[in-house]
């Protein structure tokens, strides 16, 4: 009897003493937001980096076309996507120190390279996106247009080397070049810039701790995925398709003389 006292004076206490320690902690026990992802704040590249002569405008979102006149049989294409990275000063290649100002073929993170691969599914002239990684060369520290003849030694008719650009404060922003592989020119100049005023509302559908709409390094990401389709559509559009008919690449065979047939009677003829 004294037991099942007991125990009916435990679960009438229990949760009202719950209550009073809810009560007593506040508002403060709540769990606080999460601030937004910084911004990068690494080295940049400069105009040279990326094989420019003279300083590129930084702070709009957009491309440049370097061709004005048109050209013929460049597409449809396949395009490789470089991104270049500053390593850490310790990190060596081939044994040897890498110097501090020195950029290298790094690789991209899964989520970039999938945003890159699903960008051009719905663009035949763009047959496919080829992402490189520091594997996919010899040496990550190649040389700018060593790093273009392997993208044309795996076939890519174009390839894109990007990095960080400089921008401003609480900005994150990124730069690239789309190369001709088979003759080293340079075809466009894509960049694009992002900072707090581009924040959005939450998705509805976004997963639990999901900060993608307040993080401007995603925000810029994507706005140079947009930037680098409208110059991909800008090249298209000023490209002329191959001649569809072209020279019988063999020559027919003249004819041989005829042979002369002998009958000879009363022969077998052994079969």
């Amino acid at each position: 009897m004294i037991t099942a006292f007991v125990k009916a004076r435990r679960i009438h206490v229990g949760p009202a003493a719950l209550l009073l320690v809810m009560a007593a902690a506040g508002p403060g026990c709540a769990e606080k937001p999460k601030p937004p992802p910084l911004a990068y704040q690494g080295p940049t590249l400069a105009s040279a980096d990326l094989g420019l002569v003279g300083n590129m405008d930084t702070s709009a979102n957009g491309f440049v076309l370097f061709q004005k006149e048109r050209t013929r049989g460049l597409f449809p294409a396949s395009l490789a996507v470089v991104r270049l990275v500053r390593p850490d000063p310790l990190f060596t290649v081939t044994g040897r120190l890498i110097r501090e100002a020195e950029w290298v073929v790094g690789t991209m993170k899964t989520e970039d390279a999938a945003w890159l691969n699903a960008l051009f599914r719905t663009v035949p002239e763009v047959q496919q996106v080829v992402i490189f990684d520091e594997y996919s060369v010899r040496k990550p520290d190649l040389d700018l247009y060593d790093v273009v003849g392997c993208a044309h030694r795996v076939r890519a008719e174009l390839c894109l080397i990007f990095g960080p650009k400089p921008a401003a404060t609480a900005h994150a922003g990124l730069a690239g070049v789309i190369f001709d592989t088979a003759t080293g020119r340079q075809l466009a100049y894509v960049q694009a810039d992002a900072g707090p005023e581009d924040f959005t509302t939450p998705r509805p559908d976004r997963t639990r701790g999901d900060l993608s709409h307040l993080d401007v390094n995603f925000i810029a990401a994507r706005k140079f995925d947009r930037q680098l389709w409208e110059c991909m559509a800008a090249l298209i559009a000023m490209d002329e398709p191959r001649a569809t008919t072209q020279p019988i690449p063999y020559v027919p065979a003249t004819q041989p003389e005829p042979v002369p047939l002998y009958v000879i009677p009363n022969r077998r003829m052994g079969y």
